[in-house]
């Protein structure tokens, strides 16, 4: 553990040798016992925000030239920030204008007339609801209300009443149409 902080140690002071004798190099005035941020305040490596003189562009603009390849700090992670932002603003933007006017219902309710193909509805016309019919009636009515070209087959549904669990009420036949 005490070799790592020493190793830490040494680095540090490694880099800090390598800014005093780059600042030198570009003539740069730095004391001998220069400090870390004293050299990059002089050499202008430093970000106004570092410094603590920054304002608010100057950090944005320090902000827009860091820009890393991947992570929260790319371009596409920006922009997508930035999106969200745009979005939430128009969200509440919205929301303020909503409370204001309410707006009518858009759905339109549907047309029961045309809910239904013309054929369709010239065959309703024919059938009374509510009516009990015949059995020659109901099969007169089915010829005239068909709308298909071929022969349809109708169901007959009958309510008997009968218990199909007892043996002697059991329903099994096949009705076949008369001749």
């Amino acid at each position: 553990m005490a070799e790592a902080k020493n190793r830490e140690d040494k680095q540090a002071k490694d880099e800090m040798v390598d800014q005093v004798t780059e600042a030198r190099e570009e003539n740069i005035d730095v004391p001998q016992d220069a400090t870390h941020t004293d050299v990059e305040q002089k050499s202008g490596d430093t970000t106004p925000e570092q410094t603590g003189d920054a304002t608010e562009d100057e950090t944005e603009e320090a902000k827009a030239d860091r820009v890393a390849k991947a992570g929260k700090h790319s371009a596409k992670a920006i922009r997508e920030a930035e999106a969200e932002d745009a979005r939430q603003e128009a969200k509440e933007h919205r929301a303020e204008h909503e409370d204001e006017e309410p707006k009518a219902a858009k759905r339109q309710m549907p047309n029961p007339l045309h809910q239904h193909g013309k054929k369709y509805r010239e065959a309703a016309k024919l059938v009374e609801v509510g009516k009990a019919y015949s059995l020659n009636d109901a099969l007169d009515l089915a010829q005239k209300t068909a709308t298909t070209k071929f022969d349809a087959s109708v169901e007959l549904h009958v309510n008997l009443g009968v218990d199909p669990r007892q043996a002697d009420q059991m329903v099994r036949s096949t009705p076949s149409p008369a001749p």
